[in-house]
């Protein structure tokens, strides 16, 4: 038979506040919360998306490169390469906000509606 414990012995369990506060909006944790749409989608017109994230400077002249003239690479290789240096962009950045907020221009820039939605997306959960 075991002793009840101390009351002070209890760490106090966390309530619906201290989730909510836990729960900050990171950039990059809701970047990542949309790889698999984005993807998806992305390699539908992995060229569009791409030239849009070189003319916000998004991604590096090695990615770029490797998205115009990879051979034997499926478009959805590739789109998985482009989102991997955005990550890794946005996870590097001092200001992340900042550099997400440019990513959602970029693809709010490339005529795919399915795209906007998403991008869409991200910029509420990242305001909210």
């Amino acid at each position: 038979m075991s002793t009840p414990a101390e009351p002070d012995s209890f760490s106090m369990l966390p309530t619906d506040t201290h989730i909510q506060q836990s729960l900050v909006n990171d950039p990059a944790d809701i970047f990542q919360s949309h790889i698999i749409e984005l993807c998806d989608i992305i390699s539908s017109d992995v060229v569009a998306v791409c030239n849009a994230c070189v003319s916000f400077e998004l991604i590096g002249p090695e990615t770029r490169s490797y998205i115009m003239t990879a051979k034997g690479a499926s478009d959805y290789e590739k789109a998985t390469k482009l989102l991997y240096d955005i990550e890794l962009q946005l996870k590097s950045r001092i200001n992340k906000q900042k550099y997400l907020s440019n990513v959602i221009e970029a693809f709010l820039c490339v005529n795919n509606s399915n795209l906007s939605i998403i991008a869409e997306k991200l910029k509420n959960s990242f305001l909210y």
